[in-house]
């Protein structure tokens, strides 16, 4: 419910898609993200680093219909 009001709300201020970054390791994200619409982006990975560690993210985006 909360991503469905997250995405009524963005759809009214008029955004067509968003994208969000995950980290690559955390497969629980992805496969929660992939099963609300979104899919891989085009745009290679970036690494963050937090707490001194280097961490990898993926970035993938849902388009509003």
């Amino acid at each position: 419910m909360l991503c469905a009001a997250a995405e009524q709300e963005l759809r009214r201020q008029g955004f067509t898609d968003v994208t969000l970054w995950v980290l690559k390791d955390n497969e629980r994200a992805l496969r929660f993200y992939i099963s609300n619409g979104f899919i891989r982006d085009t745009c290679e990975d970036r690494i963050i680093e937090r707490g001194g560690k280097a961490l990898s993210e993926v970035g993938i985006k849902k388009q509003f219909v």
